[in-house]
């Protein structure tokens, strides 16, 4: 059955049969809309297709009937479909045609869900629904067979769940936010940021597991968030940032996190940046923190923060390796201890959202519904507004107005601990950053450190605060009685230490104090203690002091930073200006160095205010480029200040092999004091050289560095260290580092080398001795650089930086002071600025071609404009022409048109005529077959359903026969049973008889003699009888109920032939007057068709006399489409010029936007020019370089009043220019200081310059917290010097000594001198000045060479010999 409107089919056909079905069986059609049936055949029955179209309709369909079920085969379209149950429930096989935009409804949890089909994935369908409780919308999956179909009209869900009620200037609307609840999206790690997880919806929903559950992984997913959702309070922090350098004091945090987390039932909570390094993570930093994890107990929830995230969007990030750290035991088993956010999450009705660059996305999501109906907000964010440390505030990131008001704001990200608040721009909006644990750098130096519990039952509010103790801290002093005012941290001051003013081992303080000042004191303290000049100042002893409990102590001259009161607006706002008085550039951030240069230079007039505007602009754009790795603009911390400074203790040094050493030879370095290391050569006479005195003090070196000398080698090279009848050369060294006690044992052979290196009892050594190398440069901070400046100070490299170049020495520089962000930066400009002049030379071939197509186009333009007039003027011409033809042959008679339109007229008359009447007859056709079919149809189903009634009929009257039959056999039976037995009159069982007793059997013919048998037999036919009768009765009921039905039958069958017959006369009678109708309509037609004729035979005649009408229209119609094409003609040339005109214009237009942006491209190629200039050696390299030479200037002084009892000055200036200036001035016999060039200094004036620019850079290196020893070695310092000159270099070395006294010796000693902290010098001399001078050290220790051997003979066995 089919029908069809327009070309689409119609599904009346299904309801004509349903409906005949139903009028066949006695339901009537309201039932099937009762039960909804109407619905689900609309919307649902063109969605289901199938090869073999069949209706089922079950005996539970049809109410009474018992009959087999009832197939019947449709056209095209029908699916298999089962109708149960009244017409309550619709099925189909095939149940997965969902369509993107259907609308279905489901079941959660005992609720009924609507939603729209958004997609699918396998045999999941992602479904969208309305989130009333939350709002905004949420994304479910779902099976085909969990929904039932509505609809296949999507409704208008928006995917957009932020609220713009708070309008707000500039809000970036291009980033769609929606929510996701079902575990499979949860997991999903390829969604995008804009997605808010709301996981406390899916614990709501945890009734009806299958809904989202699909696999182990998700079961154990959402059993980790159960047992989250109980925790109620959470320890809270940010920022650890592990690295190599923080490593120990991160695994301190970690611990106390743990125990105070145990300690309150609570969880942990941390809020970004577990990693410092971004992108990669050592292994020795990850197993740490794996091994510390794996103790814990408590649940641990985590977001990505900048540091940890490696790609762009965020989801790729360094905190996966911890998220199976540990588990935690439950009733089921256990779950993963740590639940990681990497998506903006909804849980524990709070909002986590981890680090987002993108600030768009940021800021929808924090004007969300999702947002404003939390309870708290967790986020890792830059906050205008907010501090990024003491001295500067951030500019950028997200505006405090798109945070949500009224709830409590935790960030991670800034270290310093504080609250933003913007009560104008931000009404009821607190921002609370929780800043990092411990101090990492000096800019948050003395910052209040803290862990936060939060509990949950209060909103998340702060319910105590736990300070925090712990790792390296940094005290700021700027002036001598700040320094004085700090305390010694002890078992007595724990709350002092606590406070942040008392220190203790591994602190760092930088104290700025005027040098003048200092000298007074210094004066004041001598003058005032006349009977013991070597007393030291109260300066000095707290100096001591603080260093004696393991304080790094940096000594810093105000002088020397007259620039830096300037910090730009732009990035220290509200910042005072007197706390930069006394920092020095290097310990400033790039950004804010680069800025106090700018300053600078304006001041002292080298560029203008807009240059400066400009350079600052761009130099910020050049540090802040992320793809150059040279600065996080989010991290502002010293360019130049490590994290840890490292103090080397030097125990003892064991060589075999090594050098002129066969044997073992054990050489103790520790407190030894002033030591003469002298030489005796009995190989070759009494010369001390070649003995090995060098190599033993320098073999400390090698064990540090693979390097024979004070010059940087690599350990591969090093191959004539191994004694001639020695297979492997082993040098040996102990001692300690901050504290930790550590050994390295190097060995060379021939063919290869080992290096082993162990540290507080752990063996650090690497696969490679290359990577164990990098091992110890790292933790003792032993690169050969610094070793070669600080402790080994060869014969051959005293002079090097008195000899260096200006490169020389400013690479000698970057010690204190690493310039590689600059160098960096400036390389990275210069690239820039050759890709922006390339662009230029691009822009000018651009526009060289371009004003060749102009000049094409403007010759073109000439000539197209020529042709277009001249076409103009045919056009004209040609047009006046056809004017003139026109009206000379216009001949038209009106009369005659109107003749001819009357023919025309009714012509069409009698074809409508026609028409109507053809539609007549149709139509009597169809109605005819309208009237008729119901009839047909009818007296159809009456014989069907006459024919279904006759076989049952025919069955009874054949089982009333046999009935009867069976009936007169029991009769019969009956009747010889009676005359057997001679009875009579027995009509039923009721009846009485008597049997005489036979002598005989009837049966048997035996005799029956006894009274027995004879009542046997009289039982027998009794009971014959007794069911003779009960069969005849029984066939006599059934014979008269199949008489009762075959009559009933056969009325019933009669009745359908009476029907029949009726509907056959209806159908008869009907059918002569509709055929009737016909014969008069099809007269009618004959008679139009005749009229027709006549008309059509008169028109013929009209339409030849307008023949020659025709023609001359022909004519005319030839002219004007001749007339027409040269217009057209005219109208294409005019088009064709109005093109060029316009290509004309884009193409000088476009012309003029490439010379803007060559000239833009060229300006900013000059700027950027400008900037790698000035980030150069000679722009903001020398403005940071000039604290480190005048301090190193300062330091070197020190040194050279002593050698030279004060009657010669060093100066070293580092100029603008990019030159270090360096000249002495000497003390002439009248008191004046004479300027005099370094070439023209003496042999012993320069020895003592070089020695005490040595001695200074060490001292220097020291005081700026770098690097210390207990150990220096100088190799024939004396070289040049007079007698005098050897007496003061040994005055100063005993001043240097740093020895361990007792307390009762404590003031007999000598004082410290200078910023160094020696307890063992050892001077290699010659033996005639080591014979001079042998009475002013503590230890003379002897190298005997004999035999091509090389024994040590120390002090005290020389003696005792």
């Amino acid at each position: 059955m089919r029908a069809h409107r327009n070309g689409h089919e119609s599904y009346s056909s299904v309801f004509l049969l349903l409906f005949t079905m139903m009028r066949c069986t006695g339901i009537v059609l309201a039932h099937a809309w009762k039960s909804n049936t109407g619905t689900f055949i609309k919307t649902l029955w063109p969605r289901y297709r199938c090869k073999r179209p069949i209706l089922h309709l079950h005996d539970d369909f049809i109410p009474g009937y018992k009959g087999p079920p009832i197939q019947m085969y449709l056209t095209h379209f029908t699916p298999t479909l089962m109708f149960r149950a009244g017409l309550t429930t619709l099925s189909a096989k095939n149940s997965a045609a969902y369509n993107e935009g259907d609308r279905v409804t489901f079941d959660v949890g005992g609720s009924r869900y609507e939603g729209s089909v958004q997609g699918k994935n396998g045999g999941w369908y992602k479904v969208m629904v309305q989130n009333e409780k939350e709002g905004g919308t949420m994304i479910v999956k779902k099976r085909a067979s969990q929904m039932t179909f509505i609809s296949n009209n999507a409704s208008d869900l928006t995917q957009q769940s932020y609220d713009q009620s708070n309008d707000i200037a500039g809000f970036d609307d291009r980033y769609s936010i929606h929510e996701a609840s079902s575990i499979p999206e949860l997991i999903d790690q390829t969604l995008d940021s804009t997605t808010i997880m709301n996981i406390d919806l899916l614990l709501r929903c945890e009734g009806n597991n299958d809904d989202f559950i699909r696999n182990k992984k998700e079961q154990q997913y959402l059993e980790q968030c159960k047992y989250f959702s109980k925790t109620q309070r959470w320890v809270t922090f940010t920022d650890l940032h592990v690295a190599p350098n923080t490593l120990s004091t991160c695994l301190d945090v970690l611990s106390i996190v743990h125990q105070e987390a145990k300690r309150q039932d609570a969880g942990v909570l941390f809020l970004g940046d577990f990693w410092h390094h971004r992108g990669t993570v050592r292994v020795d930093c990850l197993n740490a923190v794996l091994s510390a994890l794996s103790e814990w107990e408590v649940p641990m929830i985590m977001i990505p923060g900048n540091h940890d995230q490696v790609s762009l969007g965020g989801q790729e990030h360094a905190l996966t390796p911890l998220q199976n750290a540990y588990r935690i035991p439950t009733n089921k088993g256990s779950i993963p201890g740590i639940l990681i956010f990497s998506h903006p999450t909804k849980f524990l009705e709070a909002l986590f959202v981890p680090h987002i660059r993108e600030i768009g996305i940021m800021q929808s999501i924090l004007q969300s519904n999702t947002s404003a109906r939390s309870s708290a907000v967790f986020v890792h964010a830059d906050v205008t507004g907010a501090y990024m440390n003491d001295l500067m505030v951030s500019t950028g990131g997200v505006a405090p107005a798109y945070f949500p008001p009224s709830v409590p704001i935790y960030s991670g990200h800034f270290h310093k601990p504080h609250v933003l608040t913007k009560p104008e721009a931000a009404p009821n909006v607190s921002i609370r950053y929780v800043g990092s644990p411990y101090e990492t750098s000096l800019a948050e130096a003395r910052q209040g450190k803290a862990l936060l519990v939060l509990d949950t039952s209060q909103n998340w509010k702060c319910v105590q605060e736990i300070p925090m103790n712990v790792g390296k801290r940094h005290f700021r002093c700027r002036g001598i009685q700040e320094l004085l005012d700090l305390k010694i941290y002890n078992d007595e001051s724990i709350d002092g230490a606590v406070s942040g003013t008392s220190v203790s081992d591994g602190d760092r303080i930088v104290v700025s104090v005027d040098q003048e000042e200092l000298e007074e004191l210094r004066r004041n303290t001598q003058s005032s203690n006349v009977d013991d000049g070597l007393r030291p100042s109260v300066f000095d002893e707290k100096v001591k002091e603080l260093r004696a409990v393991g304080a790094s102590v940096e000594i810093r001259e105000t002088k020397s930073t007259p620039n830096l009161s300037y910090v730009d607006s732009s990035t220290s706002s509200g910042s005072n200006s007197n706390d930069l008085e006394w920092l020095l550039v290097e310990d400033m951030s790039p950004l804010t160095t680069w800025s106090n240069y700018l300053e600078r230079e304006v001041n002292r007039e080298a560029i203008k205010n807009t240059t400066a505007e400009i350079l600052l602009k761009y130099g910020n754009e050049v540090l802040n480029n992320e793809g150059a790795g040279i600065v996080d603009p989010d991290e502002e911390k010293s360019q130049s200040e490590p994290i840890f400074g490292k103090h080397l203790i030097f125990d003892e040094i064991t060589l075999e092999g090594f050098g002129p050493f066969k044997d073992t030879v054990r050489y103790p370095l520790s407190d030894r004091g002033l030591v003469l290391l002298r030489g005796l050569n009995r190989d070759g006479g009494s010369d001390s050289n070649g003995s090995g005195k060098s190599t033993l003090a320098m073999s400390a070196l090698w064990a540090l560095t693979g390097s024979i000398d004070s010059r940087p080698a690599s350990d591969g090279k090093v191959s004539d260290c191994v004694h001639d009848n020695s297979s492997t050369a082993r040098v040996n060294i102990r001692g300690s580092v901050n504290g930790k006690d550590f050994v390295v044992a190097r060995s060379k052979s021939a063919t290869r080398g080992s290096l082993t290196f162990i540290v507080d009892g752990e063996d650090r050594t690497k696969q490679s001795v290359k990577e164990t190398q990098e091992a110890i440069e790292e933790t003792l901070g032993t690169h050969p650089q610094i070793l070669s400046r600080t402790i080994f100070h060869g014969q051959h490299t005293i002079n090097g930086l008195l000899e260096a170049s200006d490169a020389k020495l400013k690479d000698e520089l970057s010690i204190i002071v690493p310039l590689d962000i600059w160098q960096d930066g400036a390389a990275r400009a210069r690239k820039k600025g050759r890709d922006l002049l390339k662009t230029v030379s691009e822009l000018d071939g651009m526009i060289l071609i371009r004003q060749r197509d102009i000049e094409t186009l403007r010759a073109k333009h000439d000539s197209v404009n020529r042709m277009v007039a001249t076409k103009r003027q045919t056009f004209l011409d040609f047009e006046d022409q056809v004017k003139k033809r026109l009206d000379a042959e216009e001949s038209n008679d009106d009369e005659e048109y109107i003749s001819i339109d009357s023919f025309q007229s009714k012509v069409e008359e009698c074809r409508e005529t026609m028409q109507q009447i053809e539609e007549m007859i149709q139509t009597n056709s169809v109605n005819a077959q309208n009237d008729l079919t119901p009839l047909q149809e009818l007296l159809e189903c009456k014989l069907v359903y006459l024919n279904d009634e006759e076989l049952p009929l025919q069955n009874i009257q054949r089982q009333c026969d046999r009935n009867e039959l069976a009936l007169n056999n029991a009769k019969e039976n009956l009747q010889s049973l009676q005359s057997q037995y001679g009875l009579s009159d027995i009509t039923d069982e009721t009846s009485t008889f008597s049997i005489s007793s036979p002598s005989v059997c009837p049966t048997c013919k035996q005799t029956m003699s006894d009274h027995i048998t004879q009542q046997h037999f009289k039982d027998e036919v009794k009971r014959s009888l007794s069911e003779a009768m009960s069969t005849m009765d029984a066939l006599n009921s059934s014979l008269t109920n199949d008489w009762n039905i075959l009559r009933n039958k056969k009325e019933l069958v009669d009745d359908l032939k009476g029907e029949i017959q009726s509907i056959r006369s209806d159908i008869n009678s009907r059918q002569t007057q509709w055929n009737q109708i016909e014969r008069d309509l099809q007269l009618k037609l004959q008679h139009a068709i005749n009229e027709h004729t006549q008309r059509s035979k008169e028109i013929s005649e009209a339409v030849r006399k307008i023949g020659a009408m025709n023609e001359w229209n022909r004519i005319k119609s030839n002219l004007q489409s001749e007339l027409k094409s040269h217009q057209d003609s005219l109208n294409n040339a005019m088009d064709n010029l109005h093109s060029i005109s316009k290509d004309y214009n884009e193409m000088i237009e476009n012309v003029k936007n490439l010379e803007s942006e060559r000239e833009v491209a060229r300006s900013e190629a000059e700027i950027i020019s400008n900037v790698a200039e000035h980030f150069g050696p000679r722009g903001v390299q020398t403005f940071i370089l000039q604290n480190a030479v005048h301090d190193l200037q300062l330091a070197s002084q020190y040194y050279l009043d002593e050698l030279s009892d004060g009657s010669i000055r060093l100066e070293l200036i580092l100029d603008s220019g990019d030159r270090i200036l360096r000249s002495a001035s000497v003390l002439k016999s009248d008191g004046s200081w004479i300027s005099r060039p370094l070439s023209s200094l003496s042999g012993g004036q320069w020895r003592r310059c070089s020695l005490a620019l040595s001695l200074g850079f060490s001292d220097l290196v020291a005081r700026r917290g770098r690097f210390s020893s207990s150990l220096l070695v100088l190799d024939e310092p004396l070289t040049h010097l007079d007698s005098a000159g050897r007496d003061n270099v040994g005055k100063l070395l005993r001043k240097v000594i740093q020895r361990k006294v007792s307390d009762d010796d404590l003031d007999s000693r000598p004082k410290r001198f200078g910023g160094l902290s020696v307890s063992t010098i050892l001077i290699i001399l010659q033996d005639l000045v080591a014979e001079e001078l042998s009475e002013s050290f503590d230890c003379i220790d002897e190298v005997v060479k004999f035999k091509g051997h090389s024994k040590l003979v120390l002090d005290e066995e020389r003696f005792s010999t």
